[in-house]
């Protein structure tokens, strides 16, 4: 059974769920801005299952997904060109995820980035904040391909 833990900003919290490896993105990440402790965690799960020559999540999908927030973060996340290409990054990553059917790392990843998508809200009738929010998802983002990168990930 998983336990219960403290996850304010300054606690040890560790958001990996303790039947497997996989991590949990949290809410405050997003909101709030990604913490060390939040960084750790995911350099611990890209070093144990992402980076893996076996995990099948390569440095080429990644930064296919990555290119296409940046793109977003060009145009910006508040016009609705921006909007409609955020919309769109959940289908597209589901889309490559349902190719790979076996890859249980690749669908770890998306299910990740698919919560944090879900955290950005662009929907929301009151979109103070958005640019915060989605700047934070772009840096969770870019820590995952950076940490998969430095731990071996695979071309």
């Amino acid at each position: 059974m998983r336990q219960r833990h403290n996850k304010s900003r300054n606690s040890d919290y560790s958001p990996r769920d303790n039947k497997n490896s996989k991590i949990n993105c949290e809410k405050e990440w997003i909101e709030d801005g990604i913490t060390q402790t939040a960084l750790d965690s995911i350099s611990d799960w890209c070093k144990k299952d992402l980076s893996n020559r076996y995990s099948g999540v390569s440095t080429s999908k990644l930064r296919k997904f990555y290119g296409e927030v940046k793109r977003i973060q060009s145009v910006g996340i508040d016009s609705e060109k921006g909007k409609r290409g955020f919309q769109m990054l959940k289908p597209k990553m589901a889309y490559a995820v349902g190719r790979e059917k076996n890859n249980e790392k690749f669908k770890d990843l998306f299910e990740f980035l698919s919560t944090a998508i879900g955290y950005v809200n662009i929907d929301a009738h009151n979109s103070e904040g958005l640019k915060d929010r989605f700047s934070n998802f772009t840096q969770l983002f870019e820590a995952i391909v950076a940490y998969h990168k430095f731990h071996g990930g695979q071309e």
